[in-house]
């Protein structure tokens, strides 16, 4: 993955379960993630294909991985924190659909 090309959307994993795409932004990687049929299989198939990410991100030498979540989402805020994402603070730029928050996880 090349680190220096804004705003490109790379799939970092996709199957009959579940897409992982990265976003390339300039404040880093930025994971947005499509769940086809949520149940207890497809939290531990996420929860796998996260730590692989993370690990490769790792030796790459990319520090986190970010996510945009809107304030008023409860459900992707809890989907968040059960991979390990904690929320850092409020994405600055705005694009009409209300106010949304930076959450982190670390790729270690």
């Amino acid at each position: 993955m090349s680190r220096y090309e804004p705003s490109v959307y790379q799939v970092a994993h996709q199957d009959e379960i579940a897409r992982v795409r990265l976003e390339n932004s300039l404040a880093g990687y930025i994971m947005h993630c499509d769940v086809y049929q949520w149940d207890k299989e497809a939290k531990l198939h996420i929860g796998r294909i996260l730590d692989k990410l993370k690990a490769k991100l790792h030796k790459e030498g990319v520090p986190y991985i970010l996510a945009i979540i809107p304030q008023a989402d409860p459900k992707n805020q809890k989907f968040a924190r059960l991979f390990g994402f904690k929320k850092y603070g409020l994405y600055p730029l705005q694009m009409n659909r209300g106010v949304e928050e930076v959450w982190v996880v670390k790729t270690y």
